[in-house]
């Protein structure tokens, strides 16, 4: 209530006195990074959607037909590999791995700071290696995806260790609860839809 009531009374300020508490402007970025963290999840399904698209299904439909294309099918994830080996060695290389780990360590050892390419590079690696085969899971690069989205929104508004903390494990947020569509519960099957709330179970 005190963070709500000090960003109301902002607007009753004086254009010329009016500065932004810090309790405000978190939950307004906050909010800012969890939108930017669900919008960059359906940007990375849609992303190894296409790859995959343009990689695997072919050799797949081709195979149906004609099965010596089974054969190179191994070509298309190795190939995935090498090229996201590469270009994330080149321009970001923590954003190798599996994603959690590597935000954890920023927290614990750079005070949340995470670099700003660290975003995009770990989309598009990530993409090309889900959607050319490779066997990682979508859950642990999001994660690193929000989080560097909460960093840099804190180093631009150059606020401290402890709130780009706030902001880093906002965006992780962002991105698990857009992966598993946790912001928007559904009730589709009917015999649930009238059950009592204490005995309601399932998705």
């Amino acid at each position: 209530m005190k963070t709500l009531s000090q960003f109301l009374n902002f607007f009753r300020r004086p254009v010329g006195s009016r500065r932004i508490p810090t309790g405000a402007l978190m939950l307004v970025l906050a909010s800012v990074v969890g939108v930017l963290g669900g919008y960059g999840s359906v940007l990375f399904t849609l992303l190894i959607n296409s790859v995959t698209q343009w990689t695997v299904e072919p050799i797949v439909r081709s195979s149906m037909e004609h099965w010596q294309w089974l054969g190179v099918l191994w070509v298309v994830p190795a190939a995935g590999l090498v090229l996201v080996s590469w270009f994330t060695r080149r321009f970001a290389p923590e954003a190798r791995g599996h994603g959690v780990p590597e935000v954890i360590l920023a927290v614990a050892r750079h005070d949340g700071v995470i670099r700003p390419r660290v975003s995009l590079v770990k989309i598009l690696a990530s993409g090309l290696c889900i959607g050319t085969g490779g066997s990682i899971g979508r859950e642990g690069p999001i994660v690193q995806i929000g989080s560097s989205l909460g960093s840099m929104a804190g180093q631009v508004c150059r606020l401290s260790p402890r709130n780009i903390k706030v902001l880093v494990a906002a965006g992780a947020a962002a991105g698990i609860s857009a992966t598993f569509n946790a912001p928007i519960a559904r009730m589709d099957r009917p015999q649930l839809r009238n059950a009592p709330v204490g005995t309601r179970h399932g998705p």
